[in-house]
């Protein structure tokens, strides 16, 4: 079941602009992000929805206005909180390191 879906899987370059996902697309694409795993369980992410096309273009830009990006007609951003994990852990001091010492380059 896994390879038949991995081997269907494509890059899409272009939306169709005036095809909308309805809340319930959106809902469903929300729960899979949930669904996920993450390390120890934590889910150190967030989901934000964005569909209001000011907000879309803004995005579309941070994403150098590449045309898959530009005619999405939603997007959802993860972002992840860092803050929010425990600094004791040893996965999270080493993440810690690795991007102190990519600050420095």
């Amino acid at each position: 079941m896994l390879l038949p879906a991995i081997r269907a899987r494509f890059a899409c370059r272009e939306f169709v602009p005036d095809q909308a996902l309805s809340p319930e697309q959106l809902a469903e694409l929300i729960e899979a992000g949930w669904l996920a795993p993450s390390a120890f369980g934590l889910e150190p992410w967030r989901f934000v929805v964005v569909t209001d096309p000011g907000k879309r273009a803004a995005v579309a830009h941070a994403c150098f206005d590449q045309p898959a990006a530009r005619s999405a007609p939603a997007f959802i951003v993860v972002v992840a909180l860092v803050d929010a994990l425990e600094p004791e852990l040893r996965c999270v001091r080493r993440w810690r390191y690795r991007l102190a010492r990519c600050r420095r380059w």
